[in-house]
């Protein structure tokens, strides 16, 4: 299985653990009324190629992962890895990123590619202060085709 898979694996597997305990409320506070919700990647097709775009807290995310990505560990910090792949190879690609809160205020989030056992990723690292909303706007550029856009929202619970 190529470690791209696995690593996007093991965020889904965090996130989801992560999701299991805000829900069972064993960070301490009051469990939330209504059952969390597991977010699935965005995902948009550009011709033959999958695009995705998943989010995971930072501290959720196994020392592994955060190592092979060159990010430090942080309580408030939430990954945004964004994959370009046809039939399970990277193809190259430029990514950009925003972020918008809900009260409106939109930022960059500064977008880095990485090389990791021959798959190409990018990813960014956004600060939260849960709960919140993000809405998330991704541009993908690919040689060749014209830019498209990925556009989605994920709520971040304490």
């Amino acid at each position: 299985m190529p470690i791209s898979t696995q690593t996007l694996r093991m965020i889904r597997g965090a996130a989801i653990a992560w999701l299991l305990c805000v829900s069972t409320g064993c960070g301490g506070g009051p469990a939330p009324t209504q059952a969390s919700t597991i977010p699935e990647p965005a995902r948009v097709q550009i011709g033959d190629l999958d695009v995705q775009a998943s989010t995971a807290p930072l501290h959720a995310l196994p020392a592994a992962v955060l190592r092979r990505y060159g990010i430090a560990a942080s309580d408030r910090g939430v990954l945004l890895l964004v994959t370009v792949r046809r039939a399970e190879r990277s193809v190259p690609a430029q990514v950009s990123a925003f972020v918008t809160d809900l009260r409106g205020e939109r930022r960059p989030l500064p977008m880095r590619a990485v090389q990791v056992e021959g798959y190409q990723d990018h990813l960014g690292v956004v600060e939260v202060a849960p709960p919140e909303t993000l809405r998330f706007d991704v541009r993908i550029v690919i040689d060749g085709q014209p830019p498209a856009r990925l556009q989605f929202s994920r709520d971040f619970a304490r």
